[in-house]
This record gives C-alpha cells, structure tokens and sequence, in this order.
C-alpha cells in the first residue's frame, strides 16, 4: 500500500487581491474622468434637462473627478519637471568593484 505525502494547501483565489490593485482599477474605470462624463452625455442622450438633481449631481462627479485628475498632472509635473543642474565639479563621484572585486 503506497501512502501519498498531503498536497500543500493552494492559496486562496483571493490573494492575488490587493489594495493597490484595487485602486488601480478603480481609477482606470468609475474614478476616470472619461467614463465619469459619459454618464452626463447618456443622460443627455436620455432627453433629461439640466436641471435635474440627477443631472447636476452627475455633472458635480465627473467635475471633481475631472479636478482631481489634472491637479495630480499638475502635481507630477512640479514634483519631476526639470531635473537639476549637475555640476560634476561639485559631485562626489564613488567608484566600487563588483561581486570579483
């Protein structure tokens, strides 16, 4: 009679899932301001005034959304815009060997 050794147990289908990934997804879907304006040009297309509660509510979402998307362009442009000025006479410049020396 052969014994066979218990598998390991597999992870769960759940742990690939993550924050991060959630976030992602989320700001390339719903949190996007494209897919954000879509929902007042449908309800556009649906014949609703403007002056619907549920018109202007969706038109408030997609303009915040639509703020906060380019006030973080405008955050990554100031934060790695121009690179400094490298003076190599000012530098320290290290020079180490490798893994042989």
């Amino acid at each position: 009679m052969t014994v066979h050794a218990p598998s390991p147990p597999s992870d769960s289908w759940a742990s690939p899932l993550s924050i991060d990934l959630l976030l992602k997804v989320a700001n390339v879907t719903f949190l996007h301001p494209f897919v954000a304006w879509m929902i007042p040009l449908c309800l556009r297309a649906q014949v609703y005034p403007w002056t619907s509660p549920v018109m202007q509510s969706a038109i408030l979402y997609a303009s915040l959304l639509t703020l906060f998307f380019f006030l973080g362009v405008l955050n990554r442009q100031i934060a790695y815009s121009k690179p400094r000025a490298v003076d190599l006479g000012e530098e320290v410049i290290v020079i180490t060997g490798g893994a042989s020396g």
